[in-house]
């Protein structure tokens, strides 16, 4: 169970991947490093239930006995290495039987996917291969926690991929749990059971992916784009899309009180609405349907909140110091 920043209270499950995602300077990476003990929390507590011993650990005690793996966004590699002799390092540096080393060196390399190499010298190998290796660096000793900060930071869409699944492998159905850390979106979304959002130090949203897109608050999302070719002022295309903008909003609010204006780009807007159901949905399909036949509007789409606006929401608040989900 670890203290958050004073203020909240969250626990890492075993076999399950807990996600941290905000924006840079929001605080992730300070959060891992206190619970790896690279950095002294000045209050709050941190612990750690040691899976061969079921005991619940401080994290000072924790890291010494063997019980928490970190994987930094730097690689904790050696050039002039390969990566065998990386992991029997590392290895020894855990204080494990000698002469299980070997074997639990092939399981590690294994489990990352990188028999072939397994010899190869570190300094040579790809930005997503120094990644596996910094991950199965994390897994030496079989931690209770694995701490992964930023884990495909650095590396091409396809290898982040294949990092995810390299991950979910080596967690998914163990005794271990793994905290990691971010800012992409999709990557929070695919690999996390559950979430956090961070902004400015403090957690404002804890759960899964699902239930936080559920409990922004917010309804139906509309994306829309309004006609050119449809005004009472025809000679000022910008004034067309205003004034098209004005009458059409004018109109929702009388027969959909609950509608917004999210955002706004030129002729794209983005409208929302603050409850969902069955009938608003029938309505606000039949307005727009309307209008579109009338030529007010050219196109639009009807989805629900995703976790990318629920998150650039609350990163909002970075800048405003108001969470809107709480």
């Amino acid at each position: 169970m670890v203290s958050l920043f004073g203020r909240v209270i969250c626990k890492v499950k075993r076999s399950e991947i807990f996600g941290v995602l905000g924006p840079s300077g929001s605080g992730k990476s300070t959060l891992l490093d206190c619970v790896a003990t690279v950095l002294q929390q000045d209050s709050g507590q941190a612990g750690v239930v040691n899976t061969r011993t079921n005991e619940l650990l401080p994290n000072p005690t924790a890291v010494k006995q063997g019980a928490i793996g970190f994987c930094p966004q730097y690689n904790p590699i050696w050039p002039q290495l390969t990566v065998r002799e990386h992991l029997v390092i590392y290895s020894v540096m855990r204080d494990l039987n000698q002469p299980a080393i070997e074997a639990h060196v092939s399981k590690l390399i294994s489990a990352v996917n990188m028999e072939r190499y397994r010899d190869t010298y570190a300094g040579s190998l790809s930005g997503g291969c120094k990644r596996r290796l910094s991950m199965a660096i994390s897994l030496v000793g079989d931690p209770s926690l694995v701490i992964m900060d930023e884990p495909s930071c650095g590396v091409d869409p396809r290898s982040r991929r294949n990092l995810w699944k390299t991950l979910l492998n080596c967690i998914r159905g163990t005794k271990r749990g793994c905290l990691v850390t971010t800012h992409f979106i999709d990557e929070g979304e695919s690999l996390c059971d559950r979430l956090a959002i961070i902004v400015n130090g403090h957690m404002l949203s804890i759960g899964t992916p699902l239930a936080l897109k559920l409990s922004c608050g917010r309804g139906l999302i509309i994306d829309l784009k309004m006609s050119r070719n449809y005004s009472l002022m025809p000679e000022d295309a910008d004034y067309e899309v205003h004034h098209n903008l004005v009458l059409f909003m004018r109109y929702l609010k009388e027969n959909l009180p609950s509608v917004q204006i999210v955002d706004q780009f030129e002729d794209r807007v983005l409208l929302q609405f603050s409850q969902n159901n069955l009938d608003l949905f029938q309505r606000a399909l039949d307005i727009l349907l309307q209008a579109h036949k009338q030529g007010a509007i050219e196109d639009f789409s009807i989805s629900s909140p995703t976790l990318e606006q629920v998150y650039f929401e609350l990163a909002k608040t970075q800048l405003h110091g108001t969470n809107p989900f709480i």
